[in-house]
This record gives C-alpha cells, structure tokens and sequence, in this order.
C-alpha cells in the first residue's frame, strides 16, 4: 500500500477532486446543493432597508499587502478618497450578528427550524 500524505489546507479540495472523478455529475449539482443547504442568506427586506452593507467600506483584495513583494499592510487604512479598505473580512463577520434558521429545501436534506 502507498502511504499518502495529505495537508490538512488542502483536504476538502483533494476530497472534491477524488469524489468528482468518481461521478462527474456530481460537479454541476454539488455547488448548488452546498449553496441551498449551508448558505447563509440575509432576509430579503434587509437590503432594502441596508442596500449597501458598509458604505464606508471598500473592497480592497490587496490591503493585506505583500512581504514577497513588499507591499505593507495597509488593511483598515483609508484609500485615497477615505473609504476603508476591506479585504472582505468585515463583511464575513455580517452574519454572526443575526439567528440562523433552517428552510426545508427539496433535495436539501435540510432538518426543521431550531
């Protein structure tokens, strides 16, 4: 038997490619299953009241910087026009603020509402 090793980082992914080479059907379902049954979804009348979640807040991809390259940290700091910059993290941390609820999908193996 060969012995593998397999990163920890890397485990779902080496997972997914093992289990879409088994039945490529499953790579065009698989994302939308995921989506239905373990996204988190803000109610629909929150972005009518909040249609831009953080309006002082930028996306900026970069702001973590670069040591490789020499690009300093520059996250939280204002850009040139004075938005915050964000690498996302801001808006990731939305949701822990609200309850989260099951909704019985079809398909979705989804459980009832706690």
């Amino acid at each position: 038997m060969v012995r593998r090793t397999v990163n920890g980082d890397d485990l779902l992914y080496r997972f997914f490619v093992d289990l879409f080479e088994e039945d490529s059907t499953l790579a065009a379902e698989l994302p939308a299953r995921m989506l239905a049954t373990m996204g988190i979804w803000f109610p629909l009348d929150v972005y009518y009241s909040w249609p831009v979640l953080l309006p002082w807040v930028v996306r900026d991809p970069h702001c973590r910087g670069n040591r490789k390259e020499g690009i300093p940290d520059s996250w939280g700091s204002p850009n040139a026009k004075g938005f915050l910059t964000d690498d996302n993290s801001l808006i990731k941390a939305l949701p822990k603020s609200l309850s989260v609820k099951t909704l019985n999908l079809p398909g979705s193996g989804g459980g009832s509402d706690p």
